[in-house]
């Protein structure tokens, strides 16, 4: 039995929408490709990651009382 999108983790679901075969179940001509669009997304995806900043509030136990995310700009 297979899983729905819903159960799947976050890597396994990145990796299901980052495979071409994914999109359509539809026979198309050969010259009709989406995998440079999708691993311009996935690049895309993967710097703005990258630009998130997580800044946590610490208490005076030194535990994080919320964290707070920033997006580098």
């Amino acid at each position: 039995m297979s899983k729905t999108i819903l159960q799947l983790d976050h890597k396994d679901a990145k990796e299901f929408f980052l495979r071409e075969e994914s999109y359509t179940s539809v026979k198309l001509p050969s010259y009709i490709k989406f995998s440079p669009l999708i691993e311009k997304i996935s690049a895309k995806l993967d710097e703005n990651l990258q630009g998130d900043k997580k800044i946590c509030r610490k208490n005076e136990k030194g535990k994080c009382i919320y964290p707070i995310y920033q997006r580098k700009r």
